[in-house]
């Protein structure tokens, strides 16, 4: 006698479960944010959260370094203009040999003025150098088998009295896409570029990093290899103005010709001072702050909400097909508002995983029936 006893096909639970499990891991890590900037881009003005502005401010090239006069009044213009900080890429000493006019116009902006702004900039590593150590909590498997992450060293010491002195990567100008962010002095100590404290800024929270990866406090992830350096995409988003253009529409707005094109470019945006040469790490530290300048869902709130739709998934998929598209509707447009409610306040939600489920329910469960043989003595 044979009988027939149904299972479930390649579309059955653990398949599905599998799917948005590795969905929702992908986008927690980032790899899906070329499509999720994608989408930015083309939501409407009101829904739209706006990317991070970028601004390259263009010197003359100078092997000896950016003159410290013509910096003094590009800070001075910015001041006007209220940016999230100004980054100065090339080559600058250590504040103590400072001219005495950049140095009191650093002062005034970072210390003395209400409306003022950070600036970031780097030292060379020296066997003098002081910089900001980096405290991270590792977890998982660290990059050396001592249990500690270390990047390749660099001369100078780390100093927990110095804050926000990050290095000048030596190889900033010539790796592409890529920006190193971190390094280690000679005690194993951690140490972060003026890449890093651009990125970061107010850095008031400790960072977590494992082997690859650093999870910032937003929940934002960012790869990172042995070497210290993050990958990056380029990005079209930069705008460059040579020195003397700005200087010259800052004097045109000091004798009341308003211009709003500036004020909209400079305000809350990252203003890069350096030359030609810095036009690609500025374009791919722009492509860097889009990524992480948006919060994500904490990872227990993500890791519940997967369990959800994998539990979703495996109940509707058993109904009839009318019932399944209503739900997979119902669910769709729920899903859509609140990315667009979410979106327009700066956090992202993962949408990935909801719409692998979707197209993972809408097929319905496929039925197979194994066949059993059984003999009457059986019965």
């Amino acid at each position: 006698m044979t009988r027939g006893f149904p299972c479930e096909g390649l579309r059955g639970a653990p398949f599905r479960a599998s799917i948005i499990v590795l969905c929702a891991a992908l986008q927690f890590l980032g790899f899906f944010w070329p499509f999720e900037e994608f989408l930015l881009k083309r939501l409407p003005g009101r829904w739209s959260p706006g990317l991070p502005k970028t601004l390259l401010i263009t010197f003359e090239h100078a092997e000896e370094g950016l003159s410290p006069l013509d910096l003094a009044m590009a800070l001075r213009g910015l001041e006007k203009l209220h940016p999230r900080c100004a980054v100065i890429v090339g080559n600058l000493r250590p504040t103590e040999d400072l001219p005495p006019l950049l140095r009191a116009m650093i002062s005034r902006i970072t210390l003395g003025n209400h409306d003022g702004f950070p600036i970031v900039y780097g030292i060379p590593p020296r066997p003098s150098s002081l910089f900001s150590p980096i405290s991270m909590k590792h977890f998982g498997r660290p990059f050396s088998q001592s249990g500690k992450t270390v990047f390749p060293a660099i001369d100078g010491n780390a100093d927990a009295q110095v804050h926000g002195a990050g290095f000048i990567p030596e190889k900033q100008a010539t790796l592409g896409n890529t920006l190193q962010l971190l390094a280690s002095v000679a005690d194993g100590t951690t140490v972060g570029s003026f890449w890093w404290y651009a990125l970061l800024i107010p850095e008031t929270f400790p960072l977590q990093g494992g082997k690859g990866w650093i999870f910032l406090p937003n929940h934002s992830v960012v790869r990172i290899n042995p070497e210290g350096f993050c990958p990056t995409a380029p990005s079209s988003g930069i705008r460059a103005m040579a020195l003397e253009d700005f200087l010259l529409r800052i004097e045109q707005m000091e004798r009341g010709n308003i211009s709003p094109s500036l004020d909209s470019l400079g305000r809350n945006a990252t203003v890069f001072l350096g030359d030609q040469n810095h036009f690609g790490p500025a374009g791919a530290f722009s492509s860097l702050l889009s990524r992480v300048s948006f919060s994500r869902p904490a990872p227990m709130i993500q890791i519940l909400v997967t369990f959800l739709l994998v539990i979703a998934s495996t109940l509707v998929a058993r109904w009839g097909l009318f019932l399944r598209i209503a739900a997979c509707a119902a669910l769709f447009l729920m899903a859509c508002c609140f990315w667009f409610h979410s979106a327009r306040h700066g956090k992202l939600v993962p949408f990935v995983p909801v719409v692998a489920t979707l197209l993972l329910i809408i097929p319905g469960t496929e039925k197979r029936t194994i066949r059993v043989s059984r003999s009457f003595s059986d019965e």
